[in-house]
């Protein structure tokens, strides 16, 4: 490792001990906040289930972030975050076609990968 490389790595650590113990103030501070599942889902007008139904998540989820058991992470919580910005748009983009909120219709098309097929007629061979 080269000694300049080494200084720096060294005078960080020095300066996270004294942080730690008071002695001097980070340089800058990082807050992530989680989104409050419930709020948003109310926002919706949904209920817990059609919601769940909507998010392609489990209602036990849903019902773990509601009562701040778990904290929805990555693009759950990326999803949650867009629902909040803009219900309305969300709501038409996850294929809920009356987007008037308090209708509360949802699209119960089958799941990907699970397409419904015409029946076709078999052939009898001679």
């Amino acid at each position: 490792m080269e000694s300049a490389l080494f200084e720096d790595l060294l005078q960080s650590l020095k300066e996270a001990k004294a942080i730690v113990k008071g002695e001097a103030q980070p340089s800058r501070i990082f807050k992530a906040s989680v989104p409050d599942a419930k709020a948003i889902r109310k926002k919706t007008g949904l209920s817990q289930s059609e919601f769940a139904k909507l998010t392609r998540v489990s209602l036990k989820t849903i019902q773990n972030w509601e009562q701040h058991r778990r904290n929805p992470t990555g693009a759950a919580a990326a999803l949650l975050i867009m629902v909040e910005k803009n219900p309305i748009y969300a709501l038409q983009t996850l294929h809920i076609h009356d987007t008037s909120l308090g209708s509360k219709k949802l699209d119960h098309s089958p799941k990907v990968g699970r397409k419904k097929r015409p029946k076709q007629a078999l052939k009898k061979s001679a």
